[in-house]
């Protein structure tokens, strides 16, 4: 069961998420480069959303910039659950595997 987001927690949320797509460019091109990996050849989590990233990373932006200009006092709850995120993302990583969980 997904937990319900404020809108300030889900865009700071989003912030990361999509925003990850912009490194997992970064790590597409050195799989590339240095083992030969393609989209089609097990790396298509890393190209996301293809030629679509850029525009949509922007498009994102500009969504969240304009909930800003709007909404300017919620500012500070949008970056707490930035942070928030990276957090929770890096404690899950971290965790060991739960033999439990296979």
């Amino acid at each position: 069961h997904a937990p319900e987001l404020e809108v300030p927690a889900a865009l700071g949320t989003l912030y990361v998420v999509e925003g990850s797509t912009l490194g997992g460019r970064i790590i597409e091109r050195h799989l590339h480069k240095t083992l030969g990996v393609t989209p089609d050849d097990g790396g298509r989590f890393y190209h996301a959303y293809g030629p679509d990233r850029g525009p949509r990373w922007t498009a994102f932006k500009a969504a969240l910039d304009a909930y800003g200009d709007a909404h300017p006092h919620h500012t500070d709850a949008v970056v707490d659950a930035a942070g928030n995120a990276f957090e929770a993302f890096a404690a899950w990583l971290a965790a060991p595997a739960d033999p439990a969980d296979a």
